[in-house]
């Protein structure tokens, strides 16, 4: 089984193998965008619901916990969307349906958040889910 932790690193870990080449920051940490010339993506996991699956005895007990995963990709404004568009795909499809290192990942949402900050912003929402035992 899975803790939260494990299933942090494992989230991380797909996105850095799967767009090796792609800017990005993770939960917690401080970061310095890149100029306005180069697209990144800020990539975060959160709980959100979840509870006891199984009774037992302590050390024995499944839990589910479920969670969202949030890509939000920047890219440089006035340049179209299709660049945030296409990224944004590309984290879709790496995500969504996928099991990997004890995380189930479902559907994949992407938002066009328009013009914020200076950037173009379109987000992916991916919700997940893992078991551990307590």
């Amino acid at each position: 089984m899975t803790t939260l932790n494990q299933a942090g690193e494992a989230i991380v870990e797909r996105f850095v193998t799967g767009l090796p080449s792609t800017a990005a920051t993770f939960n917690n940490e401080e970061y310095d965008p890149p100029t306005v010339d180069t697209t990144w993506v800020r990539l975060i996991y959160k709980l959100a619901t979840g509870g006891q699956e199984t009774l037992g005895k302590e050390t024995n007990r499944k839990y589910e916990r479920v969670g969202m995963i949030f890509a939000q990709v920047f890219t440089p404004i006035n340049q179209g969307s299709s660049g945030a568009e296409i990224l944004a795909e590309t984290i879709q499809t790496l995500y969504e349906s996928k099991k990997f290192n004890g995380v189930t990942c479902g559907d994949a949402v992407i938002r066009d958040n328009g013009k914020q900050d200076g950037w173009y912003q379109v987000s992916v929402d991916i919700n997940f889910k893992f078991y551990e035992i307590k």
